[in-house]
């Protein structure tokens, strides 16, 4: 029993000196807190201070970011503008030059064509010229007796009918071999086997060559197709066939008037061939 009451003795002022130093360890501890308290509120703040001056920085250079974004986004889109209306101005390059080459091809299908038919125009007035020597003379039909004075009236009116008729042609041919010498180019026998591709080629290669610029309405006076002359080649054609059938006409109607002369007179009628 006596042993029993030593060892709660015993534990007592073990559990008192237990106490005691968990009291002074508690101390201590607070102690040790209280002195640690300050440089850890200053350094809790230094932390949250460049904490907050990082997020600042962070939102600086986020909006920058943005800002430069925003910029790159515009002038991307100012870029895709403006080659959608470069786009847009070269189709419309190449529309107006399809056409214009288009009208060009046209142009010189109808200049080849004009001048084949001058070249056939020429070819029928200069193998075939006019021959005023040879026409009905008024002394051919003096002994003419059925018909009287009406009859060697018509027929002498007739014949200087045709002679002034000959001799409008002989010079209206003789004006126009004096322009042709103007207009040798215009008959160039080269470019009569030329497709229109190869006209088109060579116009634009004279263009380069010269530096200047042959548009559509200039294209006819290109050195390589000058087809411009000093004379109305169509109306010169019709002026060339109306002539021809008028004499035609009249010398027909010169020679009907000739037999009904030459078929009641009493001798033979001294006549020069027709030409």
């Amino acid at each position: 029993m006596i042993s029993d009451e030593a060892l709660a003795k015993k534990q007592m002022h073990q559990y008192i000196r237990t106490s005691a130093k968990l009291k002074q360890s508690t101390t201590e501890a607070e102690n040790v807190v209280d002195l640690l308290a300050p440089s850890h509120s200053s350094k809790l703040e230094s932390n949250v201070a460049n904490a907050v001056k990082q997020a600042r920085a962070y939102k600086a250079d986020k909006s920058e970011l943005k800002c430069k974004l925003q910029r790159l986004s515009q002038e991307e889109r100012l870029r895709a503008e403006e080659a959608q209306r470069t786009c847009d101005a070269l189709s419309t390059e190449v529309r107006h030059a399809r056409g214009s080459a288009e009208k060009l091809a046209a142009a010189l299908k109808d200049c080849l064509l004009e001048k084949r038919s001058i070249l056939s125009f020429l070819t029928e007035v200069f193998s075939t010229p006019p021959d005023t020597s040879t026409l009905i003379k008024p002394s051919a039909v003096q002994n003419a007796k059925l018909g009287g004075r009406e009859l060697l009236g018509l027929m002498g009116n007739l014949e200087i009918e045709i002679h002034d008729a000959a001799m409008h042609l002989h010079h209206m041919l003789q004006r126009i071999r004096e322009e042709s010498k103007y207009t040798d180019t215009v008959f160039d026998s080269n470019l009569q086997s030329f497709t229109v591709e190869e006209l088109i080629h060579r116009l634009l290669q004279e263009r380069q060559d010269s530096g200047g610029s042959c548009v559509l309405e200039d294209a006819c006076h290109c050195p390589t197709l000058p087809v411009t002359c000093r004379i109305d080649w169509r109306l010169e054609k019709d002026r060339y066939l109306r002539l021809k059938h008028v004499i035609n006409r009249k010398v027909a109607q010169l020679l009907k008037v000739q037999k009904l002369a030459k078929s009641g007179a009493t001798a033979a009628a001294n006549r020069c061939p027709l030409y």
